[in-house]
């Protein structure tokens, strides 16, 4: 009977097990078809995601196919006789590695392939040159490769298992610290989207006003038409917002510059243009002949034949590489100069010719790509950390070759408002006259020799005064009585009494806590000198000069002034300011962001047939938001900030991390706008007094840069100065470049007076103008 029992007991304890059993695969299977829903709406919502940038992609991927498709069957590119697959197998150890190891590619498409045939076929032909023991040849080629691709060097391979294993557990050590803060950090995303989604509404109803703003006032202009770029193009490059720049057309050829960069002449362009910092202006008739195939407004085509040695020229230009910048700071490396030539020998004409030759066939490649697509391929260089190079000849001044000027003008209209070489001298303009002010005013030469000067009179005084002591001393017998307060008294008004000074009672009666002396004498140099604007609490030294240090340092520089106006007779004098310097850019040389010299506008033309692919792509930041770009840099560059790294030009912030800066900024805080440009051949760009700009060559040609000033000037130039006092104040002991904005109050007023700026005012224009005209006559 027991052993019944057990049985029985043992029957229903399976039965329990097994419905048990059975609950809990319901569960399970419930928990799982939870589970797989979720993950279906999960990749749902990947797949809507990315569904939008796959056609995009394939588009990409197609154009690269179709590009190395070409070249690989012109036999004149491709000499090394390379196919897809010789690409694909990517056997070879590349010359411009650093460290002379495999680069590794990951040939996924037909990008990374395009980019290992140019590595392989500049190496194929470098090492052919050097077998066939031509010298001169192989120094040609070699130069030629120097400029491209400098090294391609993708991210390293998998790391050792030791590596790999410490890898692991800091991942799932960060991963656990994610997990705890993800709650927080959805939480906070969910409560700031919504002010970000409003700011953002905000700003694109802001820019729709101003833009049927512009509208209506350019329906009102006779001089331009405005437009605006697609803003889909900075959408296809950059992941937050970058603003598409208006930009301006004339409506006829008679329309010249002063006509409206003028303050107030043009109220539409004034607006947009001080809101932008810079923009592009389209010519009504391109600037280009095509009867005689030439630009009108300059003629470059001597220069190629130009017979003048590279030691001649000096410093009168530059032909670099530039390694492209660091992606999360922006800063760049020193440039390196091109070798391979001996200065001594070298002509500057023959190194041109090299020059348009190699850049032109470094460019064929590109030559189905578009401005997005180089720009997107450039800014994706950066975020990938390549270390390319590229090639950049810049800064050549065209009066610094024996009768530059001349050729460069020669066959040119007579009457044509936009050559570039009168652009900063005219009707109007102030350039020249402003720029001998700057020089004198705000040169460190002049204070130097200034305070040399006082500090030598002060020692002088300081040893009279020792002398003088010493004799009264001697005289009145007080070294005896020094320390006795009554004495020194009585010899304090024997000394009144020898002087004949009689002491003054203020009628009759002496009063009560005052000295006889009655009202109290101040020294002269405890006067503070008059300004114009007040000083920042924290001013640095060389602001707070009294008035016999004021009046000796103006002296000097009324007397550098008048050396300055000596100097600009010379023919080099003002060269890439009043006169233009010239550049002949590579696809991906860039110029790095910078505001010119003492805050003074800029223009900048192509010099090209308007059918070339010869891009440029400008970002500004207008020049009301320098205190807040400081601000920006301070964050970004920590201890690596300095106040003058925009006058130093260290810098080539990728527009993307100022837009990623300003999306962390929520509520009430400033951001930063950075306006997108886009310079076609023969179009110019113009930036405004003190705007932060740079940018980035898409194509091949020349460009050509000077500077203009007009009396609205001063103005502009005073919030620029004031923007910088602020820094410098919370910045002690820093201070801003020389070139930088002129403080005014602390440098000559009557230098910067509207009378002296414009030429009219006597004190110094009567003395130097007869002699200026007369050496310009000469010359």
């Amino acid at each position: 009977d027991d052993d019944d029992d057990d049985d029985d007991d043992d029957v229903e304890e399976e039965k329990e097990k097994v419905e048990e059993k059975g609950e809990e695969e319901i569960v399970n299977t419930n928990d799982n078809e939870e589970a797989t829903k979720k993950k279906n709406r999960n990749d749902d919502r990947n797949n809507i995601r990315t569904g939008e940038n796959t056609r995009e992609e394939e588009l990409k991927n197609d154009l690269y196919s179709r590009v190395l498709d070409e070249v690989l069957q012109d036999a004149n590119l491709n000499t090394s006789k390379k196919t897809r697959k010789d690409l694909n197998q990517n056997n070879h150890a590349s010359f411009y590695s650093e460290d002379v190891e495999k680069p590794n590619f990951t040939l996924g498409d037909s990008y990374d392939l395009l980019i290992s045939w140019i590595v392989q076929e500049w190496e194929y032909r470098f090492k052919n040159n050097a077998e066939d023991s031509a010298k001169e040849h192989a120094e040609r080629h070699s130069a030629r490769i120097e400029y491209l691709i400098d090294r391609i060097k993708r991210r390293e391979g998998r790391r050792k298992d030791g590596d790999d294993e410490k890898e692991n557990k800091a991942a799932i050590t960060r991963g656990k610290e994610d997990g705890r803060n993800n709650v927080r950090n959805v939480a906070e995303k969910e409560e700031y989207a919504d002010d970000r989604e409003e700011e953002e509404e905000e700003e694109e109803e802001e820019e729709e006003e101003d833009w049927e703003e512009a509208e209506k006032g350019a329906k009102g202009s006779k001089l331009l038409e405005f437009h605006r770029h697609s803003s889909s193009q900075t959408q296809t490059i950059f992941q937050n917002r970058i603003y598409e720049a208006h930009w301006a057309k004339t409506r006829s050829m008679e329309v010249k510059p002063e006509d409206f960069l003028e303050s107030g002449k043009d109220p539409a362009f004034t607006k947009l243009f001080r809101k932008q910092g810079a923009m592009v202006l389209k010519l009504h008739n391109s600037g280009w002949d095509e009867n005689t195939n030439a630009s009108t407004f300059l003629n470059l085509d001597w220069i190629r034949n130009t017979r003048v040695k590279l030691q001649t020229l000096g410093p009168d230009y530059q032909y670099i590489r530039q390694t492209l910048p660091d992606p999360e700071t922006g800063i760049l490396r020193k440039y390196q100069d091109m070798d391979g030539y001996d200065p001594a020998r070298a002509e500057f004409g023959a190194l041109v010719e090299e020059i348009q030759e190699n850049f032109k066939f470094a460019a064929q490649p590109l030559r189905l790509m578009g401005v997005v697509e180089r720009e997107r391929f450039f800014i994706t260089q950066i975020r990938n950390k390549v270390q390319a190079q590229y090639p950049y000849l810049q800064g050549v001044a065209v009066v610094a070759m024996d009768g530059g000027e001349k050729k460069a003008l020669s066959g040119l209209p007579s009457q044509n408002p936009w050559n570039i070489f009168d652009f900063a001298e005219r009707p109007t303009s102030v350039t020249r006259q402003l720029l001998k002010i700057c020089e004198a005013a705000c040169s460190p030469h002049a204070r130097q020799i200034a305070e040399e000067k006082l500090a030598g009179e002060k020692e002088n005084k300081v040893n009279r005064f020792k002398r003088r002591q010493e004799d009264e001393i001697a005289k009145t017998g007080a070294k005896a009585v020094e320390g006795d307060l009554e004495a020194r008294k009585r010899r304090n008004q024997r000394k009144r009494l020898l002087s004949g000074e009689k002491e003054k009672t203020g009628g009759g009666k002496r009063k009560a806590g005052k000295s006889g002396g009655g009202s109290k004498k101040v020294s002269i140099g405890s006067v503070s000198a008059p300004m114009a604007g007040k000083s920042p609490p924290n001013s640095s030294q060389e602001d707070q000069l009294n008035d016999a240090e004021k009046l000796e340092l103006e002296h000097f520089q009324e007397r550098f002034f008048e050396a300055s106006c000596e100097a600009s007779k010379k023919k080099k004098w003002g060269a890439g300011i009043v006169n233009p310097w010239l550049y002949y850019m590579s696809p991906f040389s860039f110029f790095p962001m910078h505001f010119e010299d003492y805050a003074l506008g800029s223009a900048n033309v192509i010099v090209a047939d308007p059918s070339t692919q010869c891009w440029v792509v400008w970002y500004s930041i207008p020049s009301e938001q320098i205190g807040l770009l400081h601000e920006f840099l301070k964050d970004t560059l920590k201890s690596k900030y300095q106040i003058d790294c925009l006058e130093s030009r260290e810098l080539w912030i990728n527009p993307e991390i100022i837009a990623n800066w300003n999306a962390r900024r929520l509520g009430n805080n400033r951001k930063l706008k950075v306006y997108r440009h886009v310079q076609g051949p023969g179009e110019y760009v113009v930036t405004d007094y003190g705007s932060v700009h740079w940018g980035v060559n898409l194509g091949v040609g020349w460009k050509a840069a000077v500077n203009f000033a007009y009396p609205d000037w001063r103005a502009a130039a005073e919030k620029v100065d004031l923007e910088y006092r602020k820094i410098e104040s919370n910045e002690h002991p820093k201070k801003r470049h020389y070139r930088c904005a002129p403080k005014f109050g602390v440098h000559n007023e009557k230098l910067f007076s509207m009378e002296n700026v414009l030429g009219k005012d006597e004190l110094f224009s009567n003395h130097w103008q007869k002699e200026e005209k007369k050496g310009l006559h000469e010359q």
